[in-house]
């Protein structure tokens, strides 16, 4: 506090924490930062420190905290947005009074990212899922924090690496990056997004993405991975399947990929089935029912494929 000779604010993480134990440290930074010497100056220079507010008060007055905060977190991580808010341009889908709030704020503060250390690890966050992507084409990351992909994203809450992959998509050309950007987004689909099981069907598991890609690209990604050049291309295509282990949807669950023959491939994409519609696909591809029910015992136990009453095999990871 003393070496704070122009303390305009201090912030109080708080986040996860219990509302009475955020109050009282609140509480005691505030009186701290009242005696603060960066605040002491002539009458009518002093700004007055607001009270110590709970969010039902913030609820009240119709302010929604979390919402506030994200269109600053986009107005920090996209200044072109930011300029565009503080001259009127761009809307913040705030109601009064958050939204002369976040259009008054000083640009000073948002400006304080050093090195730009804030955006670096957004980015580099993204990178760790779609480190094929990103070393097959680098300026991909460039442009995010100012795409729409970005800003719907943080606007909804929705996870930067899904918002990542579209944004790639519309950037990264058609090729090799392209292929394994596609290889990418499986994979952090497969982490985060249980798609449910229609009732009295055989489906793919929640958590498993079937991917049809250029023929070689699992070695490419190796290959990237590994800091070695990609190979060459093969002619023709390769059908992967990325498998997210049983448990809760997010980034730590891991996920392995494997390919598939091109017959467990034609049925995983004839997926989901009734009965009715594993018997047709039997039939069309001359295979007994014994055999048909043989080969999705298999797949049940290794995780490719779902119960029919929706819940994810035991060997699913």
């Amino acid at each position: 506090m003393a070496r704070g000779r122009a303390l305009r604010a201090v912030v109080v993480e708080c986040e996860r924490n219990p509302a009475p134990v955020v109050r009282a440290l609140a509480a005691r930074v505030a009186a701290a930062v009242a005696e603060a010497p960066g605040l002491r100056g002539p009458p009518g220079e002093r700004a007055e420190l607001p009270s110590v507010a709970s969010g039902a008060v913030l609820a009240e007055a119709g302010v929604d905290h979390r919402r506030a905060q994200r269109v600053l977190f986009r107005m920090a991580l996209d200044p072109g947005f930011a300029a565009d808010v503080f001259a009127g341009r761009a809307p913040t889908g705030l109601a009064a009074p958050a939204d002369g709030w976040v259009r008054g704020v000083d640009p000073a503060l948002l400006a304080a990212d050093p090195g730009g250390r804030r955006r670096d690890q957004l980015l580099g966050n993204v990178a760790l899922e779609f480190v094929h992507t990103v070393r097959a084409w680098p300026g991909v990351l460039a442009g995010f924090p100012g795409s729409a992909a970005f800003h719907a994203a943080i606007a909804e809450d929705r996870p930067l690496p899904l918002a990542f992959a579209a944004h790639a998509a519309e950037v990264v050309p058609p090729g090799p990056a392209r292929a394994l950007l596609r290889l990418d987004a499986a994979l952090a689909e497969a982490r985060r997004v249980d798609r449910p099981v229609p009732a009295g069907t055989t489906a793919l598991a929640p958590g498993a993405r079937l991917v049809t890609l250029p023929a070689g690209t699992l070695a490419a990604a190796e290959a990237v991975a590994a800091g070695r050049p990609a190979p060459a291309p093969d002619a023709g295509a390769e059908e992967l399947v990325a498998i997210g282990a049983v448990g809760p949807p997010g980034p730590e669950r891991e996920v392995r990929v494997e390919l598939v023959a091109d017959g467990i491939a034609a049925l995983l994409a004839a997926l989901p089935l009734d009965e009715a519609g594993l018997a047709a696909f039997a039939a069309a591809h001359e295979l007994a029912g014994e055999a048909l029910e043989e080969v999705l015992a298999g797949l049940r136990a290794d995780g490719f494929v779902a119960a029919a009453t929706g819940e994810r095999p035991a060997g699913g990871g």
